[in-house]
């Protein structure tokens, strides 16, 4: 019974079908089994887009005409009398001259461009030389000797003064020595600090050790070791003098140094100015 139930279901749906394909026009089930893109097996492919408008094409650009200089436009008494700036923006247009087209008319052109440079540099050296000559007091050879016994005595002059300074003033001064146990550079620099107190007596050398006394360090910003500051006894003005091992002379000279300008002898535009330089060449506060 079930089974004449199934054959008669199924007799009904192929009728069923069979109408509905009927009714459907013909030329769209023509148009469906006669597109090889379509069919039972297949997946409707989607029309394809419509074209979009072309962009117009944009004109090709065309390369600058590179125009160079010819020797031939220019006079030698013109060129040697041309402004600095523009005869150095036409020397190097003579050079990609050349450069780009190295035929030996260019290169002997650019070469000509050298030659006049040179000439022109030399005639400016000559002049400057005749000058210092008959004004010496533009130069700068009675301060600064260029001879070897001349640099020699400025040197005596230098230390010389840096001896004195440092001499005088160790009942006035002092110097505080931030150091490690631990660190090796401070251990260098104690011995540099020996030679110094050798050397000047009267100095004070409070030294600190930064890991006991680390509020002492804080107070004068030191961060690392070995570090030397300035104090003057007289007031509260200090100045770091050296950070990391330094040698006895840099030492002194930094010393010497800030002793100068927390006294105000000096300022800071005349940091490395000496007193036997005051109103020469290498006074940088001249006022003439």
């Amino acid at each position: 019974m079930a089974c004449m139930v199934s054959i008669i279901s199924l007799i009904l749906i192929l009728l069923i079908s069979v109408t509905v394909v009927a009714q459907e026009p013909a030329s769209n089930a023509q148009t469906f089994y006669d597109d090889s893109k379509r069919g039972w097996f297949w997946y409707e492919v989607q029309p394809d887009p419509p074209p979009t408008a072309q962009e117009p094409e944009e004109p090709a650009k065309t390369k600058p005409v590179i125009i160079f200089p010819s020797m031939k436009d220019y006079k030698y008494e013109q060129l040697w009398n041309m402004h600095p700036d523009e005869f150095q923006a036409l020397l190097m247009q003579f050079q990609k001259k050349a450069v780009m087209t190295p035929s030996p008319d260019n290169v002997y052109d650019y070469l000509t461009m050298q030659d006049i440079a040179r000439k022109k540099s030399l005639a400016y050296a000559n002049t400057v030389a005749y000058v210092n000559q008959a004004h010496p007091e533009l130069t700068v050879k009675d301060e600064y000797p260029v001879a070897a016994p001349g640099r020699a005595a400025k040197t005596r002059l230098e230390q010389g003064e840096v001896d004195n300074t440092l001499r005088a003033s160790g009942n006035d001064f002092a110097l505080l020595y931030f150091f490690s146990p631990d660190c090796q550079f401070c251990q260098a620099q104690s011995q540099i600090l020996q030679f110094f107190t050798d050397k000047y007596p009267s100095w004070q050398i409070k030294k600190t050790d930064i890991q006991t006394q680390p509020a002492i360090a804080a107070q004068f910003n030191v961060r690392t070791v070995p570090h030397i500051v300035l104090v003057y006894k007289q007031s509260d003005k200090a100045f770091p003098v050296a950070t990391g091992v330094t040698s006895m002379v840099e030492m002194e000279l930094s010393i010497y140094r800030a002793i100068r300008l927390i006294k105000g002898e000096i300022t800071p535009q005349e940091w490395s100015t000496y007193n036997f330089q005051k109103g020469g060449s290498f006074d940088p506060v001249l006022k003439k």
